[in-house]
Formats: C-alpha cells, structure tokens, sequence
C-alpha cells in the first residue's frame, strides 16, 4: 500500500469514528451517551463494529415496526416478518371453600358491573355468567353434592362472593 493510499484508509477511518450511529437507536444511544457520564465513549467505539451496526438496524426494525402496531416474533434470514396476536380470554379466578354448613364461592371479576353477572343453581352445579360489552365469561363449578338451601350474592370491588347452604 503506497503513502497515498493509507492516507485514504486513515482518512475514511477517522470519517467512520465521526460518523454517528443512525436510525432511532443510534439516535437514542447518543443521547443517553451525552447524558451518561462515560457512555458516549463506549458508543463511540462500538460504532466502530459492524455487528453493533447490524444489532442496531434490527432494532430500529422491531421499533418501527411495534410502532405500526405488529410485533417482531420470527426471523427469516435477515428479515423479520410479524406474526398476528390472538387475544387470549382470561381465565376468571374461582375459589370454592366448604365452610361445613355451607360453600362459599369466590370469584375475581374487576371491571364488571353488577348488573352484568348472573348467577344460577342448577342441581349441584354453579353457573357464573358475565355478558357486558367489555367482556364475555362463562363458568361451571360442580359442587360435591345438591344443596338444600339458595344462594345468595355479594359483588363488591370487583369480587364475588357466592353463599350456597347445604
């Protein structure tokens, strides 16, 4: 390599060194890096790295694309495709309790208006029942044995207490 030429290499160098990291991780990088005592001059070196580089436009790749409301979940070669997210219902917690002369019936429901629960007895089943626009539930607790007595409910702060006698 002649003088000229190292110059180039020497020169081009120092253009890299210069050179800021760029999309929106580059970008948030180099503002941490002025305001993290010591964090500029580790960016500055790693720039140097072409798989800091590479690691830093997947990045800006996942961001752009949670920003436009889809996930980054599979990687195909180099590009990324989004997969679809499915709402899963979630599942109600429900504690049944033999207190000896009675169940006792308790049910996390936060968010849900009285009026939209419906409870039945049928036999030595228990039968919960959300319908609201938020929300649909349905849940069926068998009992050991049929009761002899009605139930009676208490829906306050989101909890449901089911009394059934024995």
């Amino acid at each position: 390599m002649d003088r000229e030429e190292g110059e180039k290499e020497i020169k081009k160098s120092e253009e890299d060194e210069d050179r800021e990291p760029e999309g929106i991780a580059g970008n948030v990088l180099k503002g941490l890096g002025d305001i993290i005592p010591g964090l500029g001059g580790l960016i500055k070196g790693l720039k140097k790295s072409a798989a800091f580089q590479d690691r830093l436009k997947v990045i800006d790749a996942e961001v752009e694309a949670r920003l436009k409301g889809k996930g980054l979940t599979e990687k195909e070669g180099e590009i990324y495709r989004s997969r679809p997210t499915v709402a899963t219902p979630k599942e109600v917690p429900v504690e049944l309790f033999d207190e000896g002369d009675y169940w006792r019936v308790i049910a996390e429901l936060p968010g849900i208006e009285e009026k939209d629960i419906k409870v039945d007895l049928e036999g030595a089943r228990v039968f919960i029942s959300v319908n609201s626009s938020q929300r649909k539930y349905h849940r069926e607790i068998n009992l050991a044995c049929t009761p002899k007595g009605d139930l009676k409910k208490v829906y306050k702060n989101g909890i449901l207490e089911i009394t059934i006698e024995k």
